[in-house]
């Protein structure tokens, strides 16, 4: 049994740690359907936050999908 299935799945990766098609391989394994991959740079930000950007898309992705539905994968 896939611990993921039916699962929707937001990868934002990490460019100085796991990248995002690393993720989505892995998630894919587990049966999930990934919605939303990428790579981001976290060094530059205020304390390493996830910008207004993502984090619109995260929430975009939970009422689209049903909060319940989606998993957030950082790396």
């Amino acid at each position: 049994m896939a611990i993921l299935k039916d699962k929707k799945v937001i990868i934002i990766g990490d460019r100085d740690g796991i990248p995002g098609p690393a993720i989505e391989e892995c998630v894919k394994t587990a049966g999930a359907e990934v919605v939303y991959s990428s790579t981001e740079c976290f060094v530059w930000t205020a304390a390493g936050a996830m910008d207004l950007e993502n984090q619109k898309r995260v929430k975009d992705f939970a009422e689209q999908y049903g909060a319940e539905n989606i998993v957030v994968v950082l790396g």
